[in-house]
């Protein structure tokens, strides 16, 4: 199971994640999007299941980011449920586990019975570079310790989004 994929179920103002194989950029923009468009909408609780979870990449754990202080924000909740010792760690070296809370609770399957996917696979690296940017740029943010960590991966990603903008930018000057 190395795809990651996300599994999304919401009752109410409660949201839960469980996230499954390899947390990557590739499942990190659909999460984002959701979950951001959901604290909009009234949600309070994010409860986010990392059981069956290998791995994280640091993009997603830049969006994990973006959507904790977006809780921290707008005053909600964000659990993590059964993080192991190896994906605890990754986020511990970013410095962002202050802005989550841990627990080893198991969730029952019958929370899930109406678990929907939220994300498909996304194959094209220009559709994901702005998310890519902007969960680098949350995790430096995040700790000064991150800034020579991520620094010229947000620097070339800058340069890839600006210019991504104005071929778009230019194509539609050509069509119109």
């Amino acid at each position: 199971m190395s795809d990651g994929e996300i599994l999304v179920a919401r009752k109410d103002a409660v949201i839960q994640v469980r996230l499954s194989g390899r947390a990557t950029f590739m499942i990190s923009k659909p999460l984002r999007e959701y979950c951001l468009q959901a604290l909009g909408d009234k949600v309070r609780h994010l409860i986010v299941d990392f059981s069956a979870c290998i791995s994280m990449d640091s993009t997603f754990m830049g969006v994990l980011t973006i959507i904790g202080l977006e809780c921290r924000r707008r005053q909600a909740t964000i659990v993590f449920v059964n993080t192991t010792p190896f994906l605890r760690d990754l986020l511990d070296g970013l410095g962002v586990t202050d802005m989550f809370q841990f627990t080893s609770e198991p969730v029952t399957e019958v929370t899930w019975q109406t678990l929907a996917v939220a994300a498909g696979q996304v194959t094209n690296m220009t559709q994901v570079a702005d998310t890519v940017l902007e969960a680098h740029q949350a995790l430096m943010n995040a700790s000064p310790d991150n800034v020579p960590k991520f620094q010229s991966v947000v620097e070339m990603l800058t340069v890839e989004v600006n210019n991504s903008s104005v071929a778009v930018k230019f194509s539609h000057k050509l069509c119109g």
